[in-house]
């Protein structure tokens, strides 16, 4: 009997059946291994997702190795992060290591601060850097920023507006 986390909910949309998240960040929210793994089907279910996030939330090694097995036919993951969870050690390791090899679209993926050995990670990080090498950087969003001067003459306006 799992009780729903809040900011997870609030990322899911309304309509059942449309999931058309890009990025699911629950850093820190300790979902643990339960929370995770009742998680996966939306993951799969997601096909858009770019961005998964799981830092710090407790995870231990079956559970990163189950989520690898799903997440190697995932065509449109480009970035994942499981670091902070100090309880991943070397089957983690080699889950992650199977999926980055299997799905070349992961270019990132965050591992530190983990038990996962460092001659591991470093092989994890060779497969990742030669699936961002053949497929280019993940897109990231980029913000186009207007000039601090032109954005308060634009808030006096609205101000002016609003009086």
């Amino acid at each position: 009997n799992l009780k729903p986390n809040s900011q997870l909910l609030q990322t899911f949309p309304r309509a059942p059946g449309s999931y058309p998240l890009t990025e699911i960040n629950l850093a820190s929210n300790f979902l643990g291994d339960k929370g995770v793994c009742c998680l996966v089907p939306v993951i799969e279910a997601c096909q858009g997702l770019q961005r998964l996030i799981l830092r710090d939330n407790g995870l231990r090694n079956g559970t990163v190795e189950l989520l690898s097995s799903k997440l190697v036919t995932h065509s449109s993951l480009c970035v994942l992060d499981v670091s902070s969870n100090m309880n991943l050690h070397i089957p983690a390791g080699m889950a992650l290591l199977d999926l980055v090899t299997k799905n070349p679209n992961i270019r990132r993926l965050g591992t530190t601060r983990t038990r996962i050995s460092e001659a591991l990670r470093k092989k994890i990080s060779l497969v990742v850097t030669e699936n961002h090498r053949k497929r280019g950087a993940p897109h990231v969003r980029h913000y186009n920023l207007i000039p601090r001067s032109e954005f308060f003459e634009a808030k006096g306006a609205f101000d002016k507006l609003d009086k």
